[in-house]
């Protein structure tokens, strides 16, 4: 188990790519399936190292793109969702902009209830127990934005 002084190594963009090229080439791992467990793995982060193990009526805002970590996103929010935190889901574009793996989230969380707003109304919801990043990943160009 990694504890938070333990150094979790980085990879380069083109590292992140061949580990997604060979997962599904190499192994036959869907991208969906590979969203489900990091999505899966970063809601149980986040309800372990920043709500204290319990996430019930926490508020979560989770910023979520179109691409696959956005999809990572809202399979977290889901699961914290279920768990009890209070999910609010800010989507960077419209839900018709999703690529096709993670606009299959989408109408999952959305018949959970969640709240979704766009990612300009993030900063009028208040305060949050935790924001997760969905936005930012190996094919982002230029500083986030």
């Amino acid at each position: 188990m990694i504890d938070s002084a333990t150094p979790i190594p980085a990879l380069t963009r083109a590292q992140m790519i061949e580990v997604d090229r060979a997962m599904i080439e190499d192994y036959g791992i869907l991208l969906m399936q590979m969203m489900e467990h990091a999505g899966r793995h970063l809601a149980h982060l986040v309800r372990t190292r920043y709500l204290d193990g319990d996430p019930r009526g926490k508020r979560v805002i989770v910023l979520a793109g179109t691409g696959g970590n956005g999809g990572g996103a809202l399979v977290a929010a889901r699961r914290l969702h279920i768990w009890g935190a209070q999910v609010v889901l800010a989507l960077t574009k419209e839900m018709s902009a999703f690529n096709e793996v993670p606009a299959h989230q989408l109408p999952i969380v959305l018949r959970l209830g969640l709240q979704v707003v766009g990612t300009d109304q993030v900063a009028r919801l208040g305060p949050a127990d935790a924001v997760l990043d969905g936005v930012i990943g190996y094919s982002l160009s230029g500083p986030p934005r």
